[in-house]
């Protein structure tokens, strides 16, 4: 079937769309890689955890690069909703050596492995998004991630940014970060990659104390 090489999906406007289309998009996941549902409000937490949580004899997550979540209904997009989407991006389950040596009745170990992570990641609005996503992307993808938009997330502090950009590779060139007042000069000024002109900020505003007050 055609759905079985489907690699991206974009369905940002659907405004129709309930959780009840993500069973369909789990069924076809198998190649997708790039998955937009940004300003579908009648999305949730639990419909989106359904999507991306593993579950034995079913078919996997999809392992995303490109998310785009943008403006969902504010309580859709959590911290566990992101760990989800980045443990799925990133690694596979896989029954572990030791299964040979269990009993009929047993359950097999579980290990994983690592296989990619997320290069795009767009959550605007997802103003329950706090620090705990952050250390998740950055535990999961700081060797992949190129460009993340994190704009209106007012959760999310200085020190959850910090923690992201800190161990990101060079790939990442770009945060968005408008309507994030809470954003101060200790992660604008105060970041690893602070001095790096490859690394770009945008939409910062700040009183501050230097001339440099907009990005």
């Amino acid at each position: 079937m055609a759905g079985d090489r489907l690699e991206g999906l974009d369905l940002t406007e659907h405004y129709g769309l309930t959780d009840a289309s993500l069973s369909s998009i789990r069924q076809y996941s198998v190649n997708l890689r790039s998955l937009s549902l940004a300003k579908l409000k009648h999305l949730t937490e639990t419909g989106l955890e359904a999507l991306f949580t593993f579950v034995e004899n079913m078919t996997a997550p999809p392992m995303l690069r490109h998310v785009d979540l943008a403006d969902c209904d504010h309580q859709a997009v959590t911290d566990q909703v992101l760990r989800l989407i980045t443990e799925g991006a990133t690694k596979r389950p896989v029954v572990g050596q030791g299964a040979l040596q269990q009993q009929p009745h047993q359950p097999h170990p579980i290990s994983t492995t690592q296989l990619g992570g997320l290069t795009h990641l767009n959550i605007q609005g997802a103003s329950l998004i706090t620090d705990t996503a952050m250390e998740s992307i950055a535990a999961t993808c700081a060797c992949f991630l190129q460009e993340m938009n994190v704009s209106f997330c007012t959760r999310i502090s200085d020190q959850g940014l910090g923690y992201l950009v800190d161990p990101c590779a060079a790939q990442l060139t770009r945060i968005h970060v408008y309507g994030n007042a809470q954003l101060t000069e200790e992660f604008v000024d105060g970041n690893r990659r602070a001095t790096d002109p490859t690394f770009e900020i945008t939409g910062v505003w700040m009183k501050k104390s230097s001339d440099r007050t907009q990005r």
